[in-house]
């Protein structure tokens, strides 16, 4: 149901790139949870716009529906003892303006 009222919303040839198998080039809807697959932390800017993160954790998330994402995660302290392999965690959207939103994690409650 919201997925295909997503699909729609794209030109036809954005459309057509959605056929492709799935784990190349495709929309899932998922529930937002997910576990860390394996992790970094970045001590170092990527570019002067994030001078002010660092130290920041890049994450590879895998979530419970089976695929893996990028992201960060959040709400937690940004160093290799606060993070550990199979952590549950939970999405937490950050709309940085109308039309930009990114999906970031945070450890999941209970």
């Amino acid at each position: 149901p919201a997925l295909v009222s997503e699909v729609q919303r794209y030109e036809l040839a954005h459309r057509e790139r959605l056929l492709v198998t799935p784990g190349l080039t495709c929309i899932w809807q998922v529930s937002g949870r997910g576990e860390v697959h394996t992790f970094t932390i970045a001590r170092r800017p990527a570019g002067p716009a994030f001078a002010d993160d660092v130290p920041y954790v890049v994450a590879l998330i895998e979530l419970e529906e089976g695929p893996r994402m990028m992201s960060n995660i959040i709400d937690c302290p940004q160093t290799p003892e606060a993070l550990e392999l199979d952590m549950k965690l939970e999405v937490a959207f950050d709309k940085l303006d109308d039309e930009i939103t990114l999906p970031l994690f945070r450890p999941a409650k209970g």
